[in-house]
């Protein structure tokens, strides 16, 4: 199984450098980041994850994607961040309610909880 990822991974990277302006870039960034993310290489996922985003700061997947991957790398005030930043761009649901709150009270951060706390009454 490692050993797909790793060739899965070679085959991301190639495309992504032979065709920097290809129309499928942030799925391959996505699914790179997936890659990366089960062979344990948590810092090139983050990367991959935001190259994703810059290609589209509207697709909420990488979004949502980048922010679990702070919450599960104990960066709870980073994912909260993530969220409150691409809420300028993508409208609120319930999962990304629940996410800001999520990383909003894992951080501590009084203010943060009050902030998503208020946007999660909208469900």
């Amino acid at each position: 199984r490692q050993g797909k990822l790793v060739e899965a991974e070679r085959h991301y990277r190639r495309g992504l450098e032979r065709h920097p302006r290809h129309p499928a870039r942030m799925c391959a960034h996505l699914d790179l980041a997936h890659c990366l993310f089960k062979s344990r290489k948590l810092k090139e996922a983050e990367e991959q994850l935001r190259a994703a985003i810059a290609c589209n700061p509207a697709h909420r997947e990488g979004i949502v994607r980048l922010a679990r991957l702070k919450m599960w790398t104990g960066q709870a005030l980073e994912a909260a961040t993530v969220i409150r930043e691409a809420l300028k761009d993508i409208p609120l649901d319930v999962e990304l309610a629940a996410l800001f709150l999520s990383a909003a009270i894992e951080s501590g951060e009084r203010n943060l909880i009050e902030e998503a706390a208020s946007l999660s009454t909208q469900f």
